[in-house]
């Protein structure tokens, strides 16, 4: 009778024990009822600063693209990072800045403005440039388009306290542009899937800059 009683107890509590199984497994099972929500972080309230549609350069019009891609240009020219193999690279060549200028105006940044840089970069420097493209302007007597241009730098690192020193610069550009692509179509994506400067596949350029 005790052995009777014995085997229906084990059998009662392997019952329980496949029971509490099942349920465990159907409260954790979370590999086959999890779901992904997209979502796109938006950077502002502001709708016209959401992601959308990209915009064409006939959307932009001729003006809009060609100060944007001055704006690039001006970037390229003083912005430091606290990375001495940025540096490094961009004297090499190694950067939209070479593509986007002439020879000439190349070996000048290199000799007036990239040693500043890496002198910057060397003591752990950060600095970003501003421009309004309002104030972009070219006179119908001078080849030179005038260019006013801020910069930010903050010359102590790891300090969110710390406050840039500003700089306000004028630069006179001697560019030329068409508000065309500068090769193929297939070129065009061989940029881009490269990891290319997506401004270099337009046709501007610098061929001489002078500071003041």
């Amino acid at each position: 009778m005790r052995k009777l009683i014995t085997f229906f107890a084990g059998l009662i509590l392997m019952v329980l024990i496949c029971a509490i199984l099942a349920m465990s497994g159907a409260i954790y099972d979370t590999a086959g009822k999890s779901t992904v929500e997209q979502y796109f972080f938006q950077i502002a309230n502001q709708p016209a600063r959401r992601v959308g549609v990209p915009a064409s350069p006939s959307d932009l019009g001729d003006t809009k693209l060609r100060n944007m891609l001055i704006q690039k240009y001006i970037t390229e020219l003083f912005y430091v990072l606290p990375d001495m193999a940025n540096i490094d690279a961009r004297m090499a060549g190694q950067s939209g800045l070479r593509r986007m200028s002439t020879a000439a105006s190349f070996e000048k940044w290199k000799t007036q403005i990239a040693q500043d840089i890496q002198a910057l970069a060397s003591a752990h420097v950060l600095r970003t440039v501003e421009i309004d493209a309002n104030a972009i302007f070219k006179s119908d007597d001078s080849k030179y388009t005038t260019v006013p241009y801020t910069l930010y730098t903050w010359r102590t690192p790891n300090d969110l306290s710390a406050t840039p020193e500003i700089t306000h610069g004028i630069i006179l550009l001697d560019i030329f542009f068409e508000p065309t692509l500068r090769e193929s179509d297939k070129y065009v994506e061989h940029i881009l899937e490269s990891g290319g400067d997506p401004a270099t596949v337009f046709r501007f350029g610098v061929f001489d800059f002078v500071l003041e």
